[in-house]
């Protein structure tokens, strides 16, 4: 597990990640998709304990918003951004939102 990242999938989500590229006819983009897949079959990530979602969103996510949020992570994640993530998960908590 990483400290900060990408959060991981639950079994729920997966079997939902499946059916979105399973399903041709859905409202996933296809750059959307084709991206998301080259993204992380090249890179070598582990779900994290904090992560962007956690750090902005009070809510459940849907496949495509949670693949969304996964690349402009793996695309921009530096140093500054990863304390920046950790300072505004700590402020959604202490506000009590955020993802549950």
């Amino acid at each position: 597990m990483a400290g900060i990242g990408v959060r991981g999938w639950t079994i729920k989500e997966i079997s939902d990640l499946k059916k979105v590229f399973a399903d041709n006819s859905n409202s996933l983009p296809d750059y959307l998709r084709e991206d998301y897949q080259r993204e992380i079959s090249s890179s070598e990530l582990k779900p994290a304990a904090v992560s962007l979602q956690s750090a902005t969103l009070g809510k459940d996510l849907t496949v495509s918003e949670r693949m969304l949020l996964d690349l402009l992570y793996i695309k921009s994640a530096n140093f500054v951004g990863d304390w920046m993530i950790v300072l505004a998960t700590v402020k959604t908590h202490l506000k009590g939102t955020g993802v549950r």
